[in-house]
């Protein structure tokens, strides 16, 4: 079965990730990495370490026909690049309704978590938790609890050749900020980390990198990349039905390529090796474009499904758990290599908002505990030090540590991964300083 990569992004500037143009103003961004953007920027990566491999471009450097060839395996062919949601964000459907007047902002209102979800057979009309009205999802990417959006505003000029403000080119646009917190009198600040997948085997994805996402790459959009191998995940079956929901637009046609709002039930019969006919949905349509880098052309407009709509699929047997993990991973629709048609399968649920920088002096001893207990304390402890010695400023390095041989073993243990990872992407400079101090400790008490 084809290879899944668990992949963080940690923003280290501002994202500006623009949205179909319109008259109003600002120029709004999007609240999370598209899979487009992201396949752009791993791209970009790309071409900066091998060469233009495009040999009609003059002025670049062509790369031989063999890169050529791993340039369209991994962009153009085989490999899916899913969205990035930052953490506390999701995709909200729109079979689920909620509070109407819900406050995300009081942690101790009922009303927030008080859902109800059609697609599972919960149909009150009313809020749960203080019986008011309540609304549906949107489809849309939506912050909880404690994360914020953070968007920044900027307005820029135009300049003429000869240097002076050019008529009508007086524009202001919005981008994301890189942090979950803004720093208080103490310093403390999070780095906002997006996470999502990527479908496809390949050992340069797997690498760790710096990547420039979004617009305005000169001054902007720089951030940390890293993947690992995904986990299995039981996909959540029910022994008659499986409800899928979209966490992108897909594109659905039929056989004559004629635009519809359901998927084809003939290919998800055979995908599923089962029987399959579409019982509810909840659907909303749209209209998606983009733009072709390559060729500076913009790509046609598309009839699709939007982002958030949920299709309960009945099913004459069960099906086999590898042949549904085969159709997560396959997605609907066309373009799938572009980022549409990604699809989760079972109940929607809140996601966790990001962790705020903690005062708690046993977090860093625990953690320590962990780095020291892999048996590479020492070698940990040094290697913490010059990872302070370069992100004491604003150009914080990826976390190039889990790349190291020496960690090869131990990483295959998910709490010491997931502890090494959570120091390096989401720690401050002080928290980190606080986890070398006690791991040093505990270095000098053992010997």
């Amino acid at each position: 079965m084809t290879e899944v990569l668990d992949v963080t992004v940690v923003a280290r500037q501002a994202f500006a990730i623009g949205v179909r143009p319109t008259a109003d103003a600002p120029i709004q961004t999007r609240l999370h990495v598209p899979g487009s953007v992201l396949r752009g920027a791993l791209a970009a990566a790309w071409i900066n370490e091998y060469g233009e491999p495009d040999p009609l471009r003059p002025g670049r450097a062509v790369i031989p026909p063999g890169r050529r060839a791993e340039f369209e395996e991994l962009f153009e062919r085989k490999v899916r690049f899913g969205p990035l949601l930052a953490v506390g964000s999701s995709v909200v459907p729109l079979s689920v309704k909620r509070c109407k007047y819900a406050d995300e902002g009081d942690l101790d209102d009922p009303c927030r978590t008080a859902l109800q979800d059609e697609a599972f057979g919960q149909t009150g009309r009313t809020c749960p938790s203080c019986d008011g009205p309540t609304v549906h999802g949107r489809g849309e990417v939506e912050f909880f609890d404690t994360a914020r959006a953070g968007r920044a505003e900027k307005t820029r000029l135009a300049l003429t050749d000869g240097e002076t403000s050019a008529d009508g080119m007086l524009y202001t646009r919005q981008a994301l900020r890189p942090f979950d917190r803004e720093p208080g009198r103490d310093g403390k600040r999070t780095w906002r980390s997006f996470t999502g997948q990527i479908v496809g085997s390949n050992s340069w994805l797997g690498e760790t990198r710096r990547i420039h996402i979004g617009g305005r790459r000169s001054t902007s959009g720089a951030a940390d990349y890293s993947a690992r191998p995904a986990g299995n995940r039981p996909a959540p079956i029910e022994d008659d039905r499986l409800v899928l929901r979209l966490t992108t637009p897909a594109i659905l046609v039929d056989r004559a390529g004629r635009p519809v709002d359901v998927p084809d039930t003939t290919l998800l019969s055979e995908q599923l090796g089962v029987k399959v006919t579409v019982g509810r949905r909840w659907v909303r349509t749209t209209t998606v474009g983009g733009w072709h880098a390559a060729s500076n052309l913009p790509k046609p407009d598309e009839l699709a499904v939007t982002a958030g709509s949920v299709f309960e699929l009945l099913l004459d047997d069960r099906p086999d758990p590898d042949a549904v993990e085969g159709l997560l991973r396959h997605g609907l629709g066309l373009r799938r290599g572009e980022g549409f048609g990604w699809i989760q399968a079972g109940p929607w649920h809140r996601p966790a908002a990001p962790t705020p920088p903690g005062d708690d002096e046993s977090a860093g001893e625990s953690d320590a505990t962990v780095l020291f207990a892999s048996g590479h304390g020492k070698w940990l402890m040094r290697e913490l030090g010059r990872f302070l010695d370069q992100c004491r400023g604003e150009d914080r390095p990826g976390p190039y540590l889990l790349g190291r041989p020496i960690l090869e073993e131990a990483l295959q243990y998910s709490t010491f991964r997931e502890t090494l990872h959570r120091i390096l992407t989401r720690y401050t400079v002080q928290q980190i300083t606080q986890v070398r101090q006690e791991l040093e400790n505990k270095v000098r008490d053992n010997g």
